[in-house]
Parts: structure tokens; sequence; C-alpha cells
């Protein structure tokens, strides 16, 4: 299996990373770095294509995307090309369900970006690019105007769902992937200064999960796919009762059979464990555990579902935890490497 690690390299973010890094794992689960694909700025997300053979990045702070073709027997990175994304500060990227283009949000200038991909899987055209409307919430130093921090396709409906930090709403979109645009199908107004971050789709439940990042905050919402609408349920605290200093949420990811939720908190430094009841879809918390470094600021598991990572940016380390089976809840922080800044992750199996 390879890991593909995202990262942030610019002075403007006091960065230590050098570009995308490509680390082969072993049966032991031992990281062996194969390649660092540099001269990048801010790789800051990325996005495997389903069949693992081409790898796409966005490149915070600027206007650009990049593709690259995967070597399949060594995990490698050849550079494709790259092409302007409609907008400033492109923070997440998906393709549709087609794999024919990727949509990319554009947080600082309030943006959906889309752009068609050739047969080579090279970037291609805007086909389109949408503003997200909404009233700008009243945190005025983090809430500037509308900012789509995501884009997370309903795996029921094919509907998109797109957190936006700045409005304090969750924004719903469909996707024609025939004409490449964008079609809003509406919004649901989260609590202001909540700053709704990142989200996680339940299709069984029926449920979205929202970690608020301002408010620290794990908002769960009734979901009709063939509706399009989101209505709100529950609202948690993702810290502990006697944390009172600075945090924000940022990572959240369900696990594969619905019943365990994870959210990564940046202050506390902590992933908080939460376990979805089975017959109403409400997370309750169980766990905080602690990360060992500082500003987790991505998670995920692997593909077996057994293990969960947390890049801690602040701290240029990648630290892993077993997850209990039977419960849920996650084993100490085991360091697994260290590289600058980390901001994400994405496996691939060969």
């Amino acid at each position: 299996m390879f890991a593909y690690v995202g990262c942030r390299t610019t002075k403007q973010r006091n960065a230590r990373g050098r570009g995308v890094g490509v680390w082969r794992i072993d049966a032991a689960g031992g990281w062996t770095l194969e390649q660092c694909a540099e001269g990048l700025d801010n790789p800051s997300w990325l996005t495997l294509n389903r069949e693992g053979t081409r790898l796409y990045a966005v490149h915070g702070d600027g206007g650009e995307v990049s593709a690259y073709a995967v070597d399949q027997t060594r995990g490698t990175l050849r550079f494709l090309n790259a092409r302007a994304c409609g907008g400033r500060n492109p923070v997440h990227l998906i393709l549709d369900g087609a794999g024919r283009h990727a949509l990319v949000a554009n947080f600082a200038t309030g943006t959906l970006g889309a752009l068609a991909l050739d047969a080579e899987g090279a970037l291609g055209d805007l086909t389109d690019v949408a503003n997200v409307p909404g009233a700008v919430g009243p945190w005025r130093g983090q809430q500037r105007g509308s900012h789509p921090h995501q884009i997370v396709r309903d795996p029921g409906g094919g509907l998109l769902l797109v957190p936006d930090k700045g409005c304090d709403q969750i924004s719903i979109y469909s996707f024609d992937g025939e004409a490449g645009r964008f079609t809003r199908r509406g919004a649901v107004q989260a609590r202001q200064a909540s700053a709704p971050r990142h989200c996680a789709v339940s299709p069984a439940a029926a449920r979205v999960f929202v970690a608020n990042e301002l408010e620290s905050t794990l908002t769960t919402y009734r979901w009709d796919g063939a509706a399009g609408t989101l209505a709100p349920l529950h609202r948690l605290s993702t810290l502990p009762a006697d944390f009172c200093a600075d945090n924000t949420a940022a990572g959240v990811v369900l696990a594969g059979d619905g019943r365990t939720l994870y959210v990564s908190n940046r202050g506390h430094d902590s992933i908080a464990v939460f376990a979805v009841d089975p017959a109403t879809g409400l997370p309750a918390p169980r766990q905080h555990a602690p990360t060992g470094g500082r500003e987790p600021r991505f998670i995920t598991l692997d593909p077996a579902g057994r293990r969960l990572f947390a890049g801690n940016e602040n701290s240029d380390a990648i630290v892993a935890f077993d997850i209990d089976a039977a419960s849920g809840l996650l084993s100490p922080a085991k360091p697994v490497i260290a590289t600058g800044s980390p901001t994400c992750i994405v496996f691939s199996r060969v």
C-alpha cells in the first residue's frame, strides 16, 4: 500500500513541508519514503481517482490544482498539468461520480470550480464556476465572506454537501456531469459563528455529521437525499467539560460500519470519539484521545478501517491509533513518520 501525504510549504503559512510525499507501507506497517514531489506551493489536499492511477492536488492560498500520473508499481508521481480552479485558496477537491470532472472548493473567493478531465486524466478547461451565496457570519476575523471548506458527495442520491465556514451554513448542490455545471438546491443555516468546516454522511442512518470549527461542536442533521434537505437534530461539544482554552474542530470521519465517529481538536490536540446509536443515529461522547502533537488538522482511516491516522500539522508528524473492533475506541497514539506540516493523507493499494 502507498500513502500520499500533502502539506503546507510556504513562509506565509510558517510551513516546513517540501511537497507531496509518496510513502510505501509494508506488511508490518512501516513507512518508507519513495518520492517527494517538490517545487509545489501548499499541496494541501489530495484526491486519487477510483483506479488509483491519477492523483490531484489543490494548491492552498493559490489559484490552481495539479494532476499527476501514478506509477502502479512504485507509487511514484509524474506531473501531468496544472490549471486555474476558478477562485483563490482551494482547500478541497473531489471527482464527480463519473470521474470526468474535478470539483474544487475555493475558500477565499466563495466559489466552486468544475474542471473537465481528459481521457488521460489531465485537467482541462473550467466548465463552471459557481458562487456560494449566504449571509456572512459575525466573527469578522474568520468570516470575511462565503468560505466553502469541503465538497462531499451523498453516496445515496448523488447530491453535494458544502459546509461553509464563512456563512454558517451547509449548502446543497447537484452536479450535471454532461454539462459540467452546478445547480444550487438550497442550504440549511447553522448557529452563528459556529463555522461548519467538514462533514461525514451516514447513508444507512440518513444522517449528516458536521464538525463546526469555531464553536468546537458536532451537529447531527437528518438527511433526506430524495428531497435534498437537512434538518438539525442534535449538537454536542467536541471537547471535555473541563477544557476552557482555545480550540478549533477540524476533521470528521465516520467508521465504515457507521457505529463510531471521530473528530479532531486543534488546541486540545485530541481525537474526540463518539458512539453512534444504531436506533437513533445520534452520537454520544466516549473518549478524548491525545494525538501526542500539535494541531491535528487532518484525520483518516486506513482502507481496512483498523487504524486511524492524524496529521499533527504544527509538530511535523503523523501518528496512528489502533481501533478496538468492538468499541471503536482508540489506543494511545503511536508515531509513524516525521514530515513537515502534514495536512492530508490518502491511501492506494497495489
